[in-house]
């Protein structure tokens, strides 16, 4: 697996220019993480849920690149959950003459403001998997979407096949009215019968 001689596309298909921006992203990511853990440790708050949500995101741009959807999937999960702040703690030490106290911040209302900013964030840069996801969610794996067109085109290839010529010439002249599945089982017969 290497880069090919052409230098426009890598090994997984993605343009070049598109890996070195999601490489720099990535690495804007981290300098926004340390600085965002550096803030909290000088500000003796931690942020459990907004640090661990960045850390996500910066997981989501070597899972772009090299195409780990269900890493990306599970990314999103892992967002979707923290966007309601479920990780909290407290820890307090006491040395005798005061006592510190630290704790995760949580903000006062349902959902993390910061989180949800991160949300949008990880969507812009992943959206070509989550359009993948919704197209398995609601048309089934590829192969079971391409299952389904042959299926049909096989019942369209059945219904038009058994029609007589004049049939199948009004058929062929309402050609653009029918499904796709229908069309390539037209464009099939009529390549059979010899119609021009």
């Amino acid at each position: 697996m290497g880069i090919k001689k052409s230098g426009k596309r890598n090994f997984i298909g993605l343009e070049m220019r598109y890996v070195y921006t999601y490489w720099s992203l990535f690495g804007a990511f981290i300098l926004v993480l340390g600085w965002f853990i550096s803030w909290q440790i000088t500000d003796e708050t931690f942020m459990i849920n907004e640090s661990f949500a960045m850390i996500l995101l910066c997981i989501s741009c070597p899972a772009k690149i090299y195409e780990l959807k269900k890493v990306q999937y599970t990314l999103l999960v892992f967002l979707l959950m923290l966007l309601f702040s479920p990780l909290s703690f407290s820890h307090t030490i006491d040395d005798g003459n005061k006592s510190i106290t630290y704790h995760s911040g949580r903000f006062n209302g349902v959902i993390s403001p910061v989180v949800f900013l991160i949300l949008v964030i990880y969507v812009m840069v992943n959206v070509g998997a989550l359009i993948d996801l919704y197209q398995l969610v609601t048309k089934g794996s590829k192969k079971e979407q391409e299952d389904a067109r042959n299926k049909n085109v096989t019942f369209y290839y059945e219904k038009f096949g058994g029609c007589s010529n004049i049939e199948l010439a009004d058929a062929l002249k309402r050609y653009s009215d029918y499904p796709i599945e229908a069309q390539i089982a037209l464009k099939r017969i009529k390549a059979e019968k010899g119609i021009s």
